[in-house]
C-alpha cells in the first residue's frame, strides 16, 4: 500500500511539474539585399583614345579592340546598358559650330560579331548570371565610323555602363 501511495504521490508531483514548464519560440530573419556592381578590371587600363592621322583612317573608320575590361558582381541574373550621356560629341577646335553625333562610334561586348550604334538612350551590351567579380567579366570593343570628313580638332564623349537586373 505504502507503494501504491508513493507511486501515485511521484506520477502527481511530476504532473504538477510538467504543467508549470514554458517554451518561447522566436523566428530570425535573414533579409539578402539584391547586389549588383560594375568595376574597370584591377590593374587594367581603358584604351579609350582613337588616333586618325590620315584621310583614309577619317573615311574608313578605326577599332579599338579590348579598350576596356569590366567586372560584374551580381547576387540575381544582370545585364549591362551602354549609353552616351549626350547626343552628340563635344569639340575642342578652331571650326565654329561642328556637330559630330554619337551614332558615329559603335560598341560591343569584345565576344559579340557585331557593333552596336551608340546613342543617349542606351543598347543591352552584354548580360549575365550571379556571381563574383572574376566569374562575370567581359571587355569592350569600339569603332569609329565617320561619314564624311570632320575638321581637326579633339572630339570627346562621356559613355556610361551601367549594370541592373534584367
Amino acid at each position: 500500500m505504502k507503494r501504491i501511495l508513493i507511486s501515485t504521490l511521484f506520477v502527481v508531483v511530476t504532473s504538477i511539474c510538467g504543467f508549470g514548464q514554458a517554451a518561447v519560440t522566436h523566428t530570425v530573419t535573414i533579409n539578402i539585399q539584391n547586389k549588383v556592381d560594375i568595376r574597370v578590371k584591377p590593374s587594367t587600363t581603358l584604351n579609350t583614345n582613337f588616333s586618325l592621322e590620315t584621310v583614309a583612317e577619317q573615311e574608313e573608320g578605326k577599332e579599338i579592340l579590348q579598350a576596356g575590361i569590366f567586372q560584374v558582381q551580381a547576387t540575381n541574373n544582370w545585364l549591362v546598358q551602354a549609353k552616351s550621356t549626350s547626343p552628340q560629341f563635344s569639340y575642342a577646335g578652331s571650326e565654329p559650330s561642328v556637330v559630330m553625333s554619337t551614332s558615329l562610334l559603335k560598341i560591343k561586348n569584345s565576344n559579340a560579331t557585331d557593333f552596336l550604334s551608340l546613342s543617349d538612350e542606351g543598347v543591352v551590351l552584354v548580360n549575365g548570371y550571379s556571381g563574383d567579380y572574376e566569374s562575370n567579366e567581359f571587355g569592350i570593343d569600339y569603332k569609329f565610323e565617320p561619314n564624311s570628313l570632320y575638321p581637326p580638332g579633339v572630339y570627346s564623349l562621356d559613355i556610361a555602363l551601367t549594370v541592373s537586373n534584367p
